[in-house]
Protein backbone atom coordinates (compact mmCIF):
# COMPACT_ATOMS: atom_id res chain seq x y z
CA UNK A 1 0.00 0.00 0.00
CA UNK A 2 1.16 3.19 -0.87
CA UNK A 3 0.98 6.59 1.16
CA UNK A 4 -1.08 6.97 4.39
CA UNK A 5 -3.97 4.61 4.89
CA UNK A 6 -7.28 6.14 6.07
CA UNK A 7 -8.64 2.72 7.33
CA UNK A 8 -5.81 0.19 8.34
CA UNK A 9 -6.39 -3.46 10.11
CA UNK A 10 -2.99 -4.24 11.69
CA UNK A 11 -2.56 -8.15 13.05
CA UNK A 12 -6.04 -8.23 13.65
CA UNK A 13 -7.45 -11.88 15.21
CA UNK A 14 -11.22 -12.30 15.29
CA UNK A 15 -13.44 -15.19 16.12
CA UNK A 16 -17.26 -16.10 17.48
CA UNK A 17 -17.24 -18.36 20.51
CA UNK A 18 -14.50 -21.04 19.70
CA UNK A 19 -14.30 -20.65 16.32
CA UNK A 20 -11.82 -18.60 14.76
CA UNK A 21 -12.39 -16.51 11.77
CA UNK A 22 -9.60 -14.17 11.17
CA UNK A 23 -6.26 -14.92 12.31
CA UNK A 24 -3.59 -11.81 12.35
CA UNK A 25 -4.93 -9.91 9.18
CA UNK A 26 -3.32 -6.95 7.83
CA UNK A 27 -3.80 -4.57 5.17
CA UNK A 28 -4.80 -0.82 4.45
CA UNK A 29 -7.08 1.31 2.20
CA UNK A 30 -5.83 4.52 1.00
CA UNK A 31 -7.65 7.41 0.14
CA UNK A 32 -8.23 7.77 -3.68
CA UNK A 33 -7.77 4.12 -3.96
CA UNK A 34 -10.17 0.97 -4.68
CA UNK A 35 -8.99 -2.27 -2.54
CA UNK A 36 -10.94 -5.57 -3.12
CA UNK A 37 -11.28 -7.93 -0.67
CA UNK A 38 -10.95 -11.76 -2.57
CA UNK A 39 -11.08 -15.60 -2.01
CA UNK A 40 -13.26 -18.23 -1.26
CA UNK A 41 -16.54 -18.17 0.91
CA UNK A 42 -16.07 -18.20 4.50
CA UNK A 43 -12.79 -16.82 4.15
CA UNK A 44 -13.26 -13.91 6.89
CA UNK A 45 -14.27 -11.09 4.05
CA UNK A 46 -17.36 -9.55 5.57
CA UNK A 47 -16.18 -10.04 8.98
CA UNK A 48 -13.59 -7.73 7.66
CA UNK A 49 -15.63 -5.59 6.37
CA UNK A 50 -17.44 -5.36 9.79
CA UNK A 51 -14.33 -4.67 11.80
CA UNK A 52 -13.44 -2.21 9.52
CA UNK A 53 -16.45 -0.24 9.93
CA UNK A 54 -16.02 -0.85 13.69
CA UNK A 55 -19.42 -2.77 14.20
CA UNK A 56 -17.50 -5.09 15.93
CA UNK A 57 -14.06 -5.13 17.74
CA UNK A 58 -11.09 -7.59 16.89
CA UNK A 59 -9.95 -9.89 19.63
CA UNK A 60 -6.65 -8.79 19.26
CA UNK A 61 -4.59 -6.48 16.86
CA UNK A 62 -6.22 -2.90 15.91
CA UNK A 63 -8.07 -1.51 12.94
CA UNK A 64 -6.78 2.20 12.07
CA UNK A 65 -8.67 5.20 11.04
CA UNK A 66 -6.63 7.89 9.90
CA UNK A 67 -3.85 6.73 12.23
CA UNK A 68 -6.13 6.72 15.37
CA UNK A 69 -7.41 3.90 17.03
CA UNK A 70 -10.77 3.68 15.74
CA UNK A 71 -12.21 2.08 19.05
CA UNK A 72 -11.12 5.60 20.46
CA UNK A 73 -13.32 7.29 17.86
CA UNK A 74 -16.66 8.91 18.52
CA UNK A 75 -19.29 7.06 16.79
CA UNK A 76 -20.70 10.59 15.59
CA UNK A 77 -17.75 11.01 13.80
CA UNK A 78 -17.72 7.19 12.50
CA UNK A 79 -21.08 7.56 11.22
CA UNK A 80 -19.86 10.66 8.97
CA UNK A 81 -16.83 9.23 7.98
CA UNK A 82 -16.99 5.29 7.36
CA UNK A 83 -20.06 4.60 4.91
CA UNK A 84 -21.11 0.45 5.00
CA UNK A 85 -22.84 -0.93 2.11
CA UNK A 86 -24.03 -3.87 3.95
CA UNK A 87 -24.26 -7.92 1.89
CA UNK A 88 -28.23 -8.32 3.12
CA UNK A 89 -30.32 -5.02 4.84
CA UNK A 90 -33.98 -4.71 5.76
CA UNK A 91 -35.15 -1.29 4.42
CA UNK A 92 -37.66 -0.01 6.45
CA UNK A 93 -41.17 -0.08 4.82
CA UNK A 94 -43.45 2.89 4.57
CA UNK A 95 -40.32 5.46 3.16
CA UNK A 96 -39.80 6.25 -0.49
CA UNK A 97 -36.59 5.58 -2.20
CA UNK A 98 -35.76 9.45 -1.22
CA UNK A 99 -36.91 9.36 2.01
CA UNK A 100 -34.47 6.15 2.83
CA UNK A 101 -31.51 7.80 1.54
CA UNK A 102 -32.05 10.92 3.38
CA UNK A 103 -31.15 8.56 6.33
CA UNK A 104 -27.50 8.78 5.16
CA UNK A 105 -27.77 12.41 6.33
CA UNK A 106 -28.69 12.11 9.84
CA UNK A 107 -25.25 12.03 11.30
CA UNK A 108 -24.55 15.59 9.71
CA UNK A 109 -27.76 16.87 11.39
CA UNK A 110 -27.95 18.85 14.43
CA UNK A 111 -30.21 17.30 17.58
CA UNK A 112 -33.97 17.94 16.00
CA UNK A 113 -32.75 19.87 13.01
CA UNK A 114 -34.28 19.23 9.53
CA UNK A 115 -32.33 18.68 6.67
CA UNK A 116 -30.91 21.84 4.86
CA UNK A 117 -30.51 22.57 1.45
CA UNK A 118 -26.89 21.12 1.41
CA UNK A 119 -28.43 18.41 2.66
CA UNK A 120 -31.39 17.98 -0.62
CA UNK A 121 -27.80 18.55 -2.39
CA UNK A 122 -26.24 16.06 -1.18
CA UNK A 123 -29.47 13.44 -1.46
CA UNK A 124 -29.71 14.43 -5.06
CA UNK A 125 -26.59 13.98 -5.86
CA UNK A 126 -25.92 10.65 -4.31
CA UNK A 127 -29.19 9.37 -6.07
CA UNK A 128 -28.05 10.22 -9.53
CA UNK A 129 -24.56 8.34 -8.95
CA UNK A 130 -26.28 5.60 -7.73
CA UNK A 131 -28.45 5.42 -10.64
CA UNK A 132 -31.68 5.52 -8.68
CA UNK A 133 -33.13 9.04 -9.53
CA UNK A 134 -35.61 6.84 -11.40
CA UNK A 135 -36.82 5.28 -8.51
CA UNK A 136 -36.49 7.91 -5.59
CA UNK A 137 -40.50 8.39 -5.67
CA UNK A 138 -41.31 4.82 -5.02
CA UNK A 139 -42.44 3.04 -2.22
CA UNK A 140 -39.75 0.68 -0.87
CA UNK A 141 -42.25 -2.24 -0.78
CA UNK A 142 -43.13 -1.99 -4.79
CA UNK A 143 -38.45 -2.30 -5.14
CA UNK A 144 -37.26 -5.36 -6.58
CA UNK A 145 -33.70 -6.55 -4.83
CA UNK A 146 -31.16 -4.76 -7.16
CA UNK A 147 -33.40 -1.82 -7.08
CA UNK A 148 -33.26 -2.18 -2.94
CA UNK A 149 -29.37 -2.25 -3.56
CA UNK A 150 -28.66 0.89 -5.57
CA UNK A 151 -30.64 2.92 -2.91
CA UNK A 152 -28.30 1.50 -0.04
CA UNK A 153 -25.68 2.92 -1.92
CA UNK A 154 -27.12 5.84 -2.50
CA UNK A 155 -27.74 6.40 0.97
CA UNK A 156 -24.25 5.44 1.82
CA UNK A 157 -23.63 8.28 -0.63
CA UNK A 158 -25.69 10.67 0.82
CA UNK A 159 -23.34 9.87 4.01
CA UNK A 160 -20.15 11.51 2.02
CA UNK A 161 -17.90 9.71 3.63
CA UNK A 162 -13.99 9.15 3.92
CA UNK A 163 -14.72 5.95 3.30
CA UNK A 164 -16.69 3.24 1.72
CA UNK A 165 -17.04 -0.12 2.52
CA UNK A 166 -18.95 -2.60 0.21
CA UNK A 167 -19.97 -5.81 0.90
CA UNK A 168 -20.86 -7.55 -2.70
CA UNK A 169 -21.80 -4.43 -4.02
CA UNK A 170 -22.44 -6.41 -7.68
CA UNK A 171 -24.89 -8.92 -5.61
CA UNK A 172 -28.63 -8.64 -7.12
CA UNK A 173 -27.63 -6.33 -9.74
CA UNK A 174 -27.92 -7.03 -13.77
CA UNK A 175 -24.29 -6.56 -15.47
CA UNK A 176 -25.10 -2.82 -16.75
CA UNK A 177 -26.11 -1.60 -12.64
CA UNK A 178 -23.27 -3.85 -11.50
CA UNK A 179 -20.80 -1.83 -14.11
CA UNK A 180 -22.26 1.22 -13.11
CA UNK A 181 -21.77 0.29 -9.42
CA UNK A 182 -18.42 -0.69 -9.56
CA UNK A 183 -17.64 2.49 -12.29
CA UNK A 184 -19.17 5.04 -9.63
CA UNK A 185 -16.99 3.91 -6.85
CA UNK A 186 -14.15 3.71 -8.84
CA UNK A 187 -14.49 7.06 -9.97
CA UNK A 188 -15.37 8.50 -6.53
CA UNK A 189 -11.92 7.02 -5.23
CA UNK A 190 -9.90 8.42 -8.34
CA UNK A 191 -11.57 11.95 -8.82
CA UNK A 192 -12.69 13.10 -5.10
CA UNK A 193 -9.61 10.83 -2.85
CA UNK A 194 -12.65 8.48 -1.64
CA UNK A 195 -10.76 5.18 -0.01
CA UNK A 196 -12.91 2.10 -1.10
CA UNK A 197 -12.97 -0.97 0.26
CA UNK A 198 -15.05 -3.86 -1.79
CA UNK A 199 -15.54 -7.36 -1.07
CA UNK A 200 -15.95 -9.17 -4.37
CA UNK A 201 -16.86 -12.85 -5.61
CA UNK A 202 -16.19 -11.90 -9.18
CA UNK A 203 -12.20 -11.97 -9.95
CA UNK A 204 -12.83 -10.13 -13.43
CA UNK A 205 -15.11 -7.30 -11.84
CA UNK A 206 -12.17 -7.53 -8.44
CA UNK A 207 -9.43 -7.21 -11.34
CA UNK A 208 -11.07 -4.50 -13.45
CA UNK A 209 -12.22 -1.90 -11.27
CA UNK A 210 -9.95 -2.04 -8.24
CA UNK A 211 -6.63 -0.80 -8.37
CA UNK A 212 -5.67 -3.58 -4.87
CA UNK A 213 -6.10 -6.90 -3.93
CA UNK A 214 -6.08 -8.63 -1.04
CA UNK A 215 -6.82 -12.16 -0.83
CA UNK A 216 -8.20 -13.91 2.32
CA UNK A 217 -8.65 -18.02 2.84
CA UNK A 218 -9.11 -19.59 5.96
CA UNK A 219 -9.13 -16.26 7.43
CA UNK A 220 -5.45 -15.52 6.55
CA UNK A 221 -4.43 -12.89 3.92
CA UNK A 222 -2.42 -14.92 1.63
CA UNK A 223 -1.66 -12.60 -1.04
CA UNK A 224 -1.76 -8.99 -1.96
CA UNK A 225 -0.50 -6.20 -4.26
CA UNK A 226 -1.79 -5.22 -8.17
CA UNK A 227 -4.58 -7.37 -9.79
CA UNK A 228 -1.55 -8.56 -12.25
CA UNK A 229 0.47 -9.00 -9.19
CA UNK A 230 -2.25 -11.57 -7.23
CA UNK A 231 -4.05 -12.92 -10.45
CA UNK A 232 -2.05 -15.93 -11.19
CA UNK A 233 -3.42 -19.55 -12.20
CA UNK A 234 -1.14 -20.83 -8.98
CA UNK A 235 -2.98 -18.61 -7.24
CA UNK A 236 -6.30 -19.80 -8.18
CA UNK A 237 -5.48 -23.49 -7.86
CA UNK A 238 -4.31 -23.48 -4.27
CA UNK A 239 -6.86 -21.15 -3.15
CA UNK A 240 -10.00 -21.71 -5.10
CA UNK A 241 -9.32 -25.12 -5.82
CA UNK A 242 -9.69 -24.83 -9.72
CA UNK A 243 -6.79 -24.97 -12.51
CA UNK A 244 -8.32 -22.01 -14.86
CA UNK A 245 -6.20 -19.70 -17.46
CA UNK A 246 -5.56 -16.45 -16.32
CA UNK A 247 -4.88 -13.88 -19.72
CA UNK A 248 -4.85 -10.26 -20.60
CA UNK A 249 -7.88 -8.19 -21.13
CA UNK A 250 -8.28 -7.56 -24.78
CA UNK A 251 -8.98 -3.85 -23.65
CA UNK A 252 -7.68 -2.95 -20.46
CA UNK A 253 -4.84 -5.45 -20.40
CA UNK A 254 -5.59 -6.67 -17.00
CA UNK A 255 -5.45 -9.90 -15.85
CA UNK A 256 -8.89 -12.43 -16.73
CA UNK A 257 -10.13 -15.48 -15.66
CA UNK A 258 -11.31 -17.58 -18.23
CA UNK A 259 -14.14 -19.90 -16.91
CA UNK A 260 -14.90 -23.04 -18.10
CA UNK A 261 -17.12 -26.08 -17.29
CA UNK A 262 -15.94 -29.08 -15.55
CA UNK A 263 -18.14 -31.40 -17.21
CA UNK A 264 -18.56 -32.14 -21.09
CA UNK A 265 -16.55 -31.41 -23.93
CA UNK A 266 -14.37 -28.28 -23.99
CA UNK A 267 -15.78 -25.28 -24.92
CA UNK A 268 -12.90 -22.08 -25.27
CA UNK A 269 -11.26 -23.70 -28.42
CA UNK A 270 -13.45 -24.36 -31.33
CA UNK A 271 -17.06 -23.02 -30.41
CA UNK A 272 -18.45 -20.63 -32.99
CA UNK A 273 -15.96 -21.84 -35.38
CA UNK A 274 -17.35 -23.05 -39.06
CA UNK A 275 -17.12 -26.54 -39.27
CA UNK A 276 -14.60 -26.33 -41.55
CA UNK A 277 -12.40 -24.42 -39.63
CA UNK A 278 -12.45 -26.60 -36.40
CA UNK A 279 -9.82 -28.32 -34.87
CA UNK A 280 -10.19 -31.51 -33.29
CA UNK A 281 -8.28 -30.86 -30.23
CA UNK A 282 -7.98 -34.27 -28.07
CA UNK A 283 -10.90 -35.85 -30.00
CA UNK A 284 -9.00 -37.73 -32.52
CA UNK A 285 -6.07 -40.51 -32.82
CA UNK A 286 -3.44 -38.21 -35.27
CA UNK A 287 -2.07 -41.73 -36.56
CA UNK A 288 0.71 -44.37 -36.73
CA UNK A 289 2.26 -41.92 -39.06
CA UNK A 290 2.02 -38.09 -36.83
CA UNK A 291 5.72 -37.96 -35.99
CA UNK A 292 7.11 -38.55 -39.70
CA UNK A 293 6.42 -34.77 -40.92
CA UNK A 294 10.03 -32.86 -39.88
CA UNK A 295 7.90 -29.90 -37.47
CA UNK A 296 7.12 -32.68 -35.36
CA UNK A 297 10.73 -32.72 -34.41
CA UNK A 298 10.42 -29.92 -32.24
CA UNK A 299 7.57 -31.11 -30.40
CA UNK A 300 8.90 -32.08 -26.71
CA UNK A 301 8.94 -35.64 -26.12
CA UNK A 302 6.44 -35.51 -23.53
CA UNK A 303 3.58 -34.04 -25.61
CA UNK A 304 3.96 -37.06 -27.90
CA UNK A 305 4.98 -40.66 -26.30
CA UNK A 306 2.54 -42.34 -24.68
CA UNK A 307 3.30 -42.73 -21.03
CA UNK A 308 1.63 -43.31 -17.54
CA UNK A 309 1.83 -39.91 -16.73
CA UNK A 310 -1.76 -38.00 -16.68
CA UNK A 311 -2.53 -37.24 -20.56
CA UNK A 312 -1.57 -41.16 -21.66
CA UNK A 313 -4.03 -42.56 -24.50
CA UNK A 314 -2.69 -46.24 -24.47
CA UNK A 315 -2.71 -49.59 -22.06
CA UNK A 316 -1.78 -52.77 -23.11
CA UNK A 317 -4.29 -55.65 -23.65
CA UNK A 318 -3.98 -58.91 -22.08
CA UNK A 319 -2.17 -59.97 -25.20
CA UNK A 320 0.68 -57.01 -24.80
CA UNK A 321 -0.97 -54.87 -27.56
CA UNK A 322 -1.44 -51.30 -27.42
CA UNK A 323 -4.95 -50.86 -27.09
CA UNK A 324 -5.65 -47.39 -28.38
CA UNK A 325 -7.97 -45.39 -25.99
CA UNK A 326 -10.24 -42.42 -26.73
CA UNK A 327 -7.79 -39.09 -25.71
CA UNK A 328 -9.46 -37.31 -22.85
CA UNK A 329 -9.49 -33.37 -23.80
CA UNK A 330 -6.84 -31.03 -22.58
CA UNK A 331 -5.91 -34.32 -19.90
CA UNK A 332 -4.27 -32.36 -16.48
CA UNK A 333 -0.79 -33.00 -16.29
CA UNK A 334 1.55 -32.22 -13.39
CA UNK A 335 4.40 -30.21 -13.93
CA UNK A 336 7.64 -32.05 -13.63
CA UNK A 337 7.21 -35.52 -14.80
CA UNK A 338 10.90 -37.28 -14.14
CA UNK A 339 12.18 -36.12 -17.83
CA UNK A 340 13.89 -33.80 -18.51
CA UNK A 341 13.03 -30.63 -20.02
CA UNK A 342 14.26 -29.26 -23.35
CA UNK A 343 15.66 -25.93 -24.35
CA UNK A 344 14.53 -25.12 -27.94
CA UNK A 345 15.56 -22.06 -30.38
CA UNK A 346 13.93 -21.21 -33.54
CA UNK A 347 16.36 -18.22 -35.02
CA UNK A 348 17.02 -17.51 -38.42
CA UNK A 349 15.97 -13.94 -40.64
CA UNK A 350 13.39 -16.40 -42.22
CA UNK A 351 10.25 -15.82 -41.22
CA UNK A 352 7.78 -18.11 -38.83
CA UNK A 353 10.00 -18.49 -35.93
CA UNK A 354 6.62 -17.50 -33.75
CA UNK A 355 4.33 -19.45 -35.68
CA UNK A 356 6.17 -22.56 -35.34
CA UNK A 357 6.83 -21.91 -31.50
CA UNK A 358 2.77 -21.21 -31.24
CA UNK A 359 2.14 -24.21 -33.08
CA UNK A 360 4.37 -26.33 -30.36
CA UNK A 361 2.28 -24.59 -27.77
CA UNK A 362 -1.28 -25.57 -29.51
CA UNK A 363 0.09 -29.37 -29.62
CA UNK A 364 1.44 -29.74 -25.92
CA UNK A 365 -1.76 -28.18 -24.42
CA UNK A 366 -3.32 -30.35 -26.15
CA UNK A 367 -1.99 -32.72 -24.20
CA UNK A 368 -2.32 -30.83 -21.09
CA UNK A 369 0.28 -28.95 -20.51
CA UNK A 370 -0.13 -25.69 -18.90
CA UNK A 371 1.64 -22.92 -21.57
CA UNK A 372 2.75 -19.40 -21.64
CA UNK A 373 3.50 -16.98 -24.01
CA UNK A 374 5.32 -13.95 -23.29
CA UNK A 375 6.02 -11.63 -26.11
CA UNK A 376 8.84 -8.99 -26.59
CA UNK A 377 6.34 -7.88 -29.12
CA UNK A 378 7.10 -5.57 -32.10
CA UNK A 379 4.01 -4.43 -33.10
CA UNK A 380 1.52 -2.13 -30.41
CA UNK A 381 -1.79 -4.28 -30.21
CA UNK A 382 0.20 -7.66 -30.15
CA UNK A 383 -3.25 -9.05 -31.21
CA UNK A 384 -2.43 -10.62 -34.18
CA UNK A 385 -4.20 -14.00 -35.59
CA UNK A 386 -2.34 -16.48 -33.62
CA UNK A 387 -2.27 -14.56 -30.51
CA UNK A 388 -5.98 -14.19 -30.79
CA UNK A 389 -6.28 -18.15 -31.22
CA UNK A 390 -4.31 -19.21 -28.05
CA UNK A 391 -6.38 -17.14 -26.34
CA UNK A 392 -9.54 -18.26 -27.39
CA UNK A 393 -7.86 -21.79 -26.29
CA UNK A 394 -7.21 -20.25 -23.02
CA UNK A 395 -3.89 -20.30 -23.43
CA UNK A 396 -2.25 -17.15 -21.42
CA UNK A 397 -0.18 -15.07 -23.96
CA UNK A 398 1.25 -11.79 -22.31
CA UNK A 399 2.57 -8.94 -24.75
CA UNK A 400 5.43 -7.28 -22.88
CA UNK A 401 6.78 -4.59 -24.94
CA UNK A 402 4.80 -1.16 -26.11
CA UNK A 403 5.40 -1.16 -29.45
CA UNK A 404 9.23 -0.94 -30.37
CA UNK A 405 10.63 -1.82 -32.96
CA UNK A 406 13.98 -2.54 -35.04
CA UNK A 407 14.01 1.18 -35.54
CA UNK A 408 13.23 2.32 -32.04
CA UNK A 409 14.42 6.14 -31.31
CA UNK A 410 14.45 5.57 -27.92
CA UNK A 411 16.10 2.96 -26.99
CA UNK A 412 16.44 3.54 -22.95
CA UNK A 413 12.86 3.48 -22.77
CA UNK A 414 12.73 0.15 -24.52
CA UNK A 415 15.92 -1.13 -22.64
CA UNK A 416 14.08 -0.47 -19.33
CA UNK A 417 10.71 -2.28 -21.15
CA UNK A 418 12.94 -4.89 -21.98
CA UNK A 419 14.17 -5.46 -18.20
CA UNK A 420 10.73 -5.25 -16.67
CA UNK A 421 9.70 -8.01 -19.35
CA UNK A 422 12.53 -10.05 -18.45
CA UNK A 423 11.55 -9.79 -14.91
CA UNK A 424 8.09 -11.13 -15.71
CA UNK A 425 9.52 -14.06 -17.64
CA UNK A 426 12.02 -14.84 -15.37
CA UNK A 427 8.94 -15.37 -12.62
CA UNK A 428 7.13 -17.17 -14.81
CA UNK A 429 10.18 -19.87 -15.41
CA UNK A 430 11.36 -20.44 -12.07
CA UNK A 431 7.69 -19.89 -10.73
CA UNK A 432 6.71 -23.34 -11.17
CA UNK A 433 3.26 -23.00 -12.44
CA UNK A 434 3.92 -23.65 -16.12
CA UNK A 435 5.17 -26.48 -18.38
CA UNK A 436 6.29 -24.83 -21.64
CA UNK A 437 7.56 -20.99 -21.46
CA UNK A 438 7.93 -19.29 -25.08
CA UNK A 439 10.31 -16.27 -24.92
CA UNK A 440 9.12 -14.38 -28.15
CA UNK A 441 11.63 -12.33 -29.59
CA UNK A 442 13.86 -13.05 -26.64
CA UNK A 443 17.30 -12.34 -28.57
CA UNK A 444 15.83 -8.79 -29.73
CA UNK A 445 16.93 -7.97 -26.21
CA UNK A 446 20.65 -9.37 -26.68
CA UNK A 447 20.55 -7.79 -29.79
CA UNK A 448 21.08 -4.34 -28.10
CA UNK A 449 22.68 -5.40 -24.86
CA UNK A 450 19.37 -4.82 -23.00
CA UNK A 451 19.68 -8.16 -20.78
CA UNK A 452 22.59 -10.03 -19.69
CA UNK A 453 22.77 -13.25 -21.33
CA UNK A 454 24.33 -15.00 -18.32
CA UNK A 455 21.79 -14.14 -16.30
CA UNK A 456 19.22 -15.86 -18.68
CA UNK A 457 21.20 -19.08 -18.88
CA UNK A 458 21.78 -19.07 -15.63
CA UNK A 459 17.84 -18.86 -15.28
CA UNK A 460 17.26 -21.61 -17.55
CA UNK A 461 19.77 -23.75 -15.63
CA UNK A 462 17.83 -23.68 -12.66
CA UNK A 463 13.93 -23.83 -13.84
CA UNK A 464 12.15 -27.00 -12.50
CA UNK A 465 12.53 -29.96 -13.38
CA UNK A 466 10.55 -31.22 -16.59
CA UNK A 467 9.65 -27.69 -17.92
CA UNK A 468 9.99 -26.69 -21.57
CA UNK A 469 11.41 -23.23 -22.62
CA UNK A 470 10.92 -22.04 -26.39
CA UNK A 471 12.76 -18.97 -27.53
CA UNK A 472 12.36 -17.23 -30.37
CA UNK A 473 14.26 -14.69 -32.66
CA UNK A 474 17.33 -13.69 -34.99
CA UNK A 475 20.62 -13.98 -34.59
CA UNK A 476 20.63 -16.26 -31.27
CA UNK A 477 24.07 -15.81 -29.48
CA UNK A 478 26.20 -18.73 -29.58
CA UNK A 479 26.30 -19.20 -26.02
CA UNK A 480 22.34 -19.87 -26.39
CA UNK A 481 22.70 -22.02 -29.00
CA UNK A 482 25.52 -23.99 -27.42
CA UNK A 483 23.08 -24.30 -24.31
CA UNK A 484 20.00 -25.48 -26.32
CA UNK A 485 18.78 -28.88 -27.30
CA UNK A 486 17.40 -28.38 -30.38
CA UNK A 487 18.09 -24.88 -32.47
CA UNK A 488 16.27 -24.54 -35.83
CA UNK A 489 17.67 -22.03 -38.14
CA UNK A 490 14.79 -20.25 -41.18
CA UNK A 491 16.13 -19.03 -44.02
CA UNK A 492 14.15 -16.56 -46.71
CA UNK A 493 14.37 -18.87 -49.66
CA UNK A 494 12.11 -16.35 -51.58
CA UNK A 495 9.86 -13.80 -50.30
CA UNK A 496 6.29 -12.83 -52.23
CA UNK A 497 6.87 -9.08 -51.09
CA UNK A 498 9.70 -9.02 -53.24
CA UNK A 499 7.49 -10.10 -55.75
CA UNK A 500 5.16 -7.07 -55.26
CA UNK A 501 2.64 -9.90 -53.43
CA UNK A 502 1.00 -8.28 -50.17
CA UNK A 503 0.28 -10.17 -47.21
CA UNK A 504 -3.42 -10.55 -46.02
CA UNK A 505 -4.10 -10.58 -42.12
CA UNK A 506 -4.51 -14.34 -41.10
CA UNK A 507 -1.65 -14.91 -43.74
CA UNK A 508 0.79 -12.26 -42.64
CA UNK A 509 4.49 -12.37 -43.91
Amino acid sequence: MSGTSVLMLEHVCFGYGDWPILTGVSFGVDAGRVVGLVGPNGAGKSTALRLASGLVRPRSGAVRFDDRDLQTVPRREIARAIALVPQEAALPAGFTGRETVAMGRTPHLGLFAGPKAVDRAAEQRALDLAAAAAIADRPIESLSGGERRRLLLARALAQQPQALLLDEPAAHLDLGHALAALDTAARLAHDDGLAVLAVLHDLNLASEFCDELVVLADGRVVAAGTPAEVLRAGLLRSVYGVDLPVVPHPASGRPMVLVRSRNGRPTTATDGLREEDRVAVGEADRGPDAQSTPEAAAVPAEATEPSSAAGDTGSEGSNGEQVVQEAAPTPARPTGSGRRGLVIVNTGHGKGKTTAALGVTMRAWGQGFRPIVLQFVKAKSGNWGEVRAARRMGIEVIPLGAGFTWTSKDLEKDKALARDGWDRCKAAILGGEYDLVVLDELTYCFHFGWLDLEEVLDTLRNRPAGQHVIVTGRDAPAELIDFADLVSEVREMKHPFKLGIKAEKGIEF
